[in-house]
């Protein structure tokens, strides 16, 4: 039971992060998740083995992963610039907190079930799109709401100003969108799933991220040719790649200003990135580089950049190599999902969310519980020196 409790609130915040009644639930998570690795390794300590879903090699990288990402801290001791305390503990902690979050659904993969989690991706999707529809409608204070994003006005879309609702940032909300409506039609197969592909739809209008937007219509096209298996269907695609590049074009020449500030912190990143390119600075040190160079502090809009110049270029290697090996679940639908994830890490610095680490981590665990044959490993402790050969 405190499994699907845990795992409920994980999934909720995935969509609804400004969500706060009271206190901030990834807290209370936390302690859910720590909780249940105890147990965990009360049974290993007890039986001498535990199974874990995954291959042993997809263990390895995730741990290696997550050794370098906390490893690079050691170069605080080093740099020129100095971290701003409570943004760095809150990083830390949110790293950790997801690192945890794969774990745990690792190691109580038995626990996960199709008619508990579906559900709890559509409730939390829900919620979501009736937040942005309440803000749609007028209301400028949502029910236990944390921090308001300002700047709203400035924020426009074809509805006009566009909203975040408890995803707080318009983007995220349109992301949130996404994986709502594709998760709904991964798991459900009636009338239910048309409903919620629409209201996802009209939720992705409201919060309108035009980098997603733009990724999920040539994605559309290029589904269609691929239904029909047109052989033209590269020529296709490069078409309306070439047509996407000239809307981002029109975006470049009407927010110029945005497009040179961003230049200016992917420099300033690359600068200091050449000077501890292999263990990396240190979590949000990224941000710290940028003030020091005479900038301010600011996330640098682009994942990758963020883990090149944080955690180093073999953190780096290995989270494209985990990545790459998401593409093995044969499932169209969650393809297109981490294509979309893809573009948008480019223009969001996103590993203080859960985005990474539920669409590369906890999403291919429950798709495997639910759909797949399960691939597990043994991990045992042997009493005797000889190397263990899995059955």
């Amino acid at each position: 039971m405190l499994f699907y409790v845990a795992s409920f609130i994980y999934i909720f915040l995935l969509f609804n992060r400004e969500f706060v009644p009271f206190v901030d639930l990834r807290y209370i998570n936390f302690i859910l998740f720590l909780f249940l690795i105890l147990n965990k390794l009360i049974f290993f300590i007890k039986n001498k083995f535990i199974h874990v879903v995954g291959q042993r090699k997809d263990i390895v990288l995730f741990f290696i992963l997550m050794f370098l990402v906390f490893l690079s801290n050691l170069s605080w001791m080093f740099n020129p610039f100095e971290a701003k305390q409570d943004i760095f503990l809150s990083s830390v902690i949110l790293y950790l907190y997801n690192f945890i979050a794969v774990i745990v659904f690792a190691l109580y993969w038995e626990r996960i079930d199709q008619k508990w989690i579906k559900y709890f991706f559509l409730i939390s999707g829900f919620i979501l799109w009736s937040s942005l529809v309440l803000q749609f409608l007028g209301f400028e204070q949502l029910p236990f709401q944390g921090e308001i994003k300002g700047g709203m006005e400035e924020e426009e879309s074809v509805l006009g100003v566009r909203f975040g609702g408890y995803a707080q940032d318009q983007n995220y909300a349109t992301f949130g969108m996404v994986i709502w409506g594709m998760m709904s039609m991964i798991f459900f197969k009636n009338m239910l799933k048309q409903i919620v592909v629409f209201l996802a739809a009209t939720g992705i209008i409201i919060s309108f991220s035009k980098t997603i937007i733009l990724v999920l219509i040539f994605l559309f096209f290029y589904y269609l040719f691929s239904k029909v298996k047109l052989h033209f269907v590269y020529v296709a695609a490069i078409i309306l790649s070439v047509s996407i590049l000239m809307v981002s074009i029109f975006d470049v020449l009407m927010s110029l200003s945005t497009v040179y500030n961003r230049f200016l912190m992917w420099r300033a990143a690359f600068e200091g990135f050449i000077e501890n390119p292999i263990l990396g600075s240190g979590i949000t040190s990224v941000r710290s580089n940028y003030l020091y160079r005479g900038g301010w502090y600011v996330q640098p809009h682009n994942s990758y950049i963020a883990l090149l110049f944080d955690n180093g270029i073999i953190s780096f290697v290995l989270y494209l190599v985990i990545l790459v090996r998401s593409f093995r679940i044969e499932n169209r639908l969650y393809r297109y999902l981490i294509m979309i994830f893809i573009a948008f890490s480019f223009s969001q610095e996103l590993f203080v969310f859960q985005y990474p680490y539920s669409i590369l981590g906890v999403i291919p665990i429950i798709l495997n519980c639910c759909y797949y044959q399960i691939k597990l490993t043994r991990l045992e402790i042997r009493e005797k020196q000889e190397d263990y050969i899995p059955g």
